[in-house]
């Protein structure tokens, strides 16, 4: 008898490690993420807008030809990997994060990415600018950076 509940046991573990264990009507419905990577480059840089819907859908929009042939992100996120970046944002405390404050020291080859994520209840951008912010430890950056590699758009 021991043995079968273990085996149970085994399998719930299993099953949330495979689910995550999040209920699926815990995503805001009509929410939405947005990802802007722009700027003025005197260097080949890839710039491009980036979109996921609630659902999970990914449309990409190479703004120029080098983004055109570097990148090729999924078309769509498994359920996991929506419920990873909705964790991730959620644990950021996205809508109460600080704006960039304003640089004194912006270049002509400027590059910056705006971060947007919207509810039926709210929505906030924020943007970061190479050279202005210690992107190592801004919480923007990470989201900016796990959400390429969530895509596979690796720069």
């Amino acid at each position: 008898m021991i043995e079968g509940r273990r085996a149970i046991f085994i399998l719930l573990i299993a099953s949330c490690v495979e689910s995550g264990c999040a209920p699926s009507d815990t995503r805001p419905p009509g929410s939405h993420i947005q990802i802007e990577y722009s700027g003025n480059c005197l260097v080949s840089c890839g710039f491009y807008t980036l979109e996921i819907s609630d659902v999970g859908v990914v449309k990409f929009t190479p703004v120029d030809d080098v983004a055109e042939n570097r990148f090729r992100p999924k078309r769509k996120l498994s359920e996991r990997d929506i419920t990873k970046l909705l964790a991730l944002i959620q644990e950021s405390d996205f809508f109460q994060l600080e704006e960039q404050r304003h640089c004194e020291f912006l270049i002509e080859d400027e590059v910056s990415f705006t971060y947007t994520v919207s509810t039926e209840q709210e929505r906030r951008s924020l943007t970061r600018h190479y050279g202005c912010t210690d992107l190592s430890r801004d919480a923007v950056y990470s989201l900016f950076e796990e959400t390429a590699k969530l895509v596979s758009l690796q720069r």
